[in-house]
Formats: C-alpha cells, structure tokens, sequence
C-alpha cells in the first residue's frame, strides 16, 4: 500500500512539473502554454435549500403551525420533508370533505406537485400532459371519453377547442410553464373559398384568447365576401347558415345560434349596418354583426359586400367541465334542445361586459346586469335586509298609530 501510494505521487508530481515548469514549456514546442489553455471555471457549489438541513424533529414541528391545506402542500414539496413528517397531513386533507366538489378542489394540491399529469373532474383521475396537444393538433391526443362527452367548439377539423384545453391553458398561465400548453396554442387564422348556390365566396376566420384573472375570453371574427345580387335569393340566409363555423355562431341549447344572431345578419344584408354589442340569451355571450358594401370600379363585376360577425365568449376557469359557463357553448350535435343554456349566470351580465373584459382586461363585475345592484357579501346582505324591514315595520307602526289618533280624535270631537 504504501508502494503505492509512493509510486501514484511520483507521477503525480511528473505531470505537475512537466505542465507548470516554465523552462520545460519553453523548450518544449509541444507542450500547453499559457496563452491556449482553455480557463478554468470556478467549481460551482450544489446549493440547497437551508430547511432540507433542519432536523426531523423541527420539520415536524413547523407543521402544527400550518393549515391543513399548508400541511398537505408542504408534505409534497420535497422528497426529505415527506419522509420526515409522512404523508398523513396529506390523506386527511383529501380524505376530509364530504362533497364532491370539495374533494375536487383539494385535489389542486397533488395537481400543483406533479406538473405532468392533469386532475380530471369527469371520470375522478388524473391524466398525462401531452407534449404538443392543442386545439390546433387535438387529432394527435389520446382518446378518453372525457374529451368526447364534453362537448367541443369547432371551426372544422382544423381547430376544435375541447374542455379540456380550457384547462391546461389556465393552469399554465396560473402556476408556470411547467403546467399545460401555452395560450398562442388558441390562435387560429384561416382563409377559405365556400359554395353558396352556384356562387364562390371568400371567407375569413381569426380566433385568439386572453385569460383575464383566472378566465378563458375567446375572440372569434368570422367576415364573408358576398356578391349583392346573391343576397337577394329567397332563403340565402339558411344556406349561408350552414356555412358558417359553429365557433363563431353555435351554441349547446339549439340549433337556431345566438339569440337575435338571425335576425341582425338579415338586417346587415340588406343595407350597410352595423349593430350594437348584443347579449346571447341563452349561452352570455357578446356578439355585433357589421357589412359594408363596395364595388372594384369594372361594369362586367357585381358589388359585393362585406358581412362581419364578432364574438366573446367567457370560457370559465376550466376547473369542472359541468359549470356553466363551459357547458352553454358547446356543439350541439345529436342531443335534445333546450339543456344547454346559462340562464343562472345571465342573471350576472349585460351586453357588453365580456368584450369589456376582453379589450380591457378587467375582471368581470358580476353584477352588473342588475342595474345598479353589486355584489356585497351576503352578511352584508343580510344586515341590510334586517334594517330594511325593520324600517318598513316602523313606518308600518307609524301608519297604524297615527290612524288609531285620529279614529281617536274622531270619537272624542262627535
């Protein structure tokens, strides 16, 4: 051993004389100088997070000042600290709520932990993130009768916007990169050439998203080149119907599109209108229908005229695909009419507060489509529905004894 030892540290000095001498590497052609050795880096020290170094005991103890939610979070924030203090904080927060719904939420805890997989609410598991999914590449994902139950919005087989899409994009914009795909994954521009009767007309679709705290708005533009003179055929607008994307013009509830849609599309054929921000009735939705008409200046040509539909649609946070504000705007497809509207949260809107969402990027009031009514706390509420009637029953006494005076007074004057 200790020849060894004696023989390693001869070389070792061989090579440490022969690479640092001066004299050997100036006469030496051959050898490293100091000019073409590549710099050494300084060795950079693995870092650690200062609590991995506390003692099993002390991280122990940091959870009986924690929430429950805080407990389970923390049991998954590393592999040490979930040995030290196990995993029962972490099944009691999940096994704890009697709800559905509670249980669904708690779950966002394993979700946030584990970047690759995905909570479903539909069938209660998680699913694998896929790399390069999308509304612009959905024939590349797996098959799950989650997605095809779920209703779907759709501009052809190009662009078909599922539930859980909604989802992926909230949570990337949410909690990081790390998390679902990116929202420039629902932009779509696309320029088509369609029948109508034996004419061909140019179309245009542009659809782009923003997530407004925590929301999914959808834009969608749709602009058809019409000739005039087609527009006067009896049932053009049908035709034309069918034609158009269901992204801009359906919804869940029926068949017939957005409330009063129909109506400002006939009233734009006819002469240049435009429309003001209209409310969907049925799915909350914002839409204006505009057209202008224009001619090229050649006699052989026919005017034609421009015909735009704009749309807002507020997607929800895609936590459950069963809210509302999801399931108004799918593709109806076979299923019975009248189960697809958002009359509850119609309750919440005016026409013009999603697109005011959209372009300004404010959060939506809810509320505003009481009139002047906002939305307080319902403590607050009540409070005030106390005095009220407290107020009404003075004013009510009032009346009373100031009609028992005067019977009084009557009485005593005959």
């Amino acid at each position: 051993m200790a020849l060894f030892r004696r023989y390693s540290n001869r070389i070792s000095s061989c090579f440490s004389s022969s690479t640092t001498s001066p004299k050997s590497s100036g006469s030496n052609p051959q050898s490293p100088t100091s000019s073409n050795r590549a710099p050494t880096l300084p060795a950079v020290p693995i870092q650690e997070a200062p609590i991995l170094s506390l003692p099993i005991e002390l991280l122990q103890q940091i959870t009986t000042y924690l929430s429950p939610t805080d407990s389970a979070s923390f049991c998954l924030s590393a592999r040490y600290i979930c040995y030290a203090i196990g995993t029962q904080h972490l099944k009691t927060f999940l096994q704890s709520p009697t709800y559905k719904s509670e249980k669904r939420h708690n779950i966002q805890v394993l979700e946030r932990a584990f970047p690759s997989h995905w909570y479903c609410a539909w069938c209660d598991r998680f699913h694998r993130r896929e790399v390069g999914g999308g509304p612009r590449n959905w024939e590349r994902e797996r098959k799950r009768e989650c997605s095809e139950f779920n209703g779907f919005l759709h501009a052809g087989r190009e662009f078909v916007v599922r539930w859980h899409h909604v989802r992926l994009v909230v949570m990337r914009e949410v909690w990081g990169e790390d998390y679902g795909i990116p929202i420039s994954s629902f932009y779509y521009s696309a320029s088509n050439t369609i029948k109508i009767f034996k004419s061909l007309v140019n179309t245009r679709l542009h659809v782009e998203a923003k997530i407004v705290a925590g929301n999914l708005i959808l834009h969608s533009t749709f602009t058809i080149t019409i000739p005039v003179s087609e527009t006067m055929r009896s049932k053009f607008v049908e035709r034309m119907w069918d034609k158009m994307p269901q992204i801009v013009v359906g919804h869940r509830n029926d068949r017939q599109g957005h409330t009063g849609l129909v109506l400002a599309v006939r009233q734009a054929l006819k002469r240049d209108w435009k429309s003001h921000t209209q409310l969907c009735s049925t799915c909350a939705i914002d839409y204006t229908v505009q057209s202008s008409t224009f001619h090229d200046g050649s006699d052989t040509q026919d005017s034609s005229l421009h015909l735009t539909i704009e749309t807002w649609r507020d997607l929800g946070n895609g936590r459950s695909p069963f809210d509302a504000s999801w399931r108004a705007h799918g593709e109806i497809g076979n299923a019975r009419e009248g189960f697809g509207g958002d009359i509850l949260r119609l309750t919440n809107f005016k026409a013009g507060d999603i697109r005011a969402v959209f372009e300004q990027e404010v959060p939506i009031k809810y509320g505003a489509g009481l009139g002047n009514f906002v939305y307080e706390r319902p403590s607050k509420l009540f409070e005030r529905g106390k005095e009220r009637c407290w107020e009404q029953s003075l004013s009510r006494v009032r009346e009373v004894l100031d009609a028992e005076s005067q019977v009084g007074q009557c009485k005593v004057y005959c």
